[in-house]
């Protein structure tokens, strides 16, 4: 399934998080390395430097209403209303 925001490439997790273009603008504004989730990822740490990482990634999924998947009628969904991207 295409992404909704961009409609250029599958709608993946990583997509989302770390290259769907619609979001660049939001993702500019966040600290560096938030949005690295590959296994090796600070995000994942035991410690502050990764709890804080965890706390902004968590707070941009959330401000920016990313739902998982976000097509109605499939729980959980996002409605077109709540995407402000």
């Amino acid at each position: 399934m295409l992404c909704p925001r961009c409609e250029n490439e599958p709608e993946t997790f990583e997509h989302v998080i770390a290259d769907c273009q619609a979001l660049a603008s939001a993702r500019a504004e966040q600290p560096d390395g938030i949005f690295d989730i590959s296994p090796e990822s600070l995000v994942w740490a035991e410690n502050k430097k990764g709890w804080d990482l965890m706390k902004y990634l968590i707070s941009f999924i959330s401000l920016n209403k990313l739902n998982f998947p976000t097509v109605m009628d499939v729980f959980p969904f996002t409605r077109a209303s709540q995407i402000q991207s």
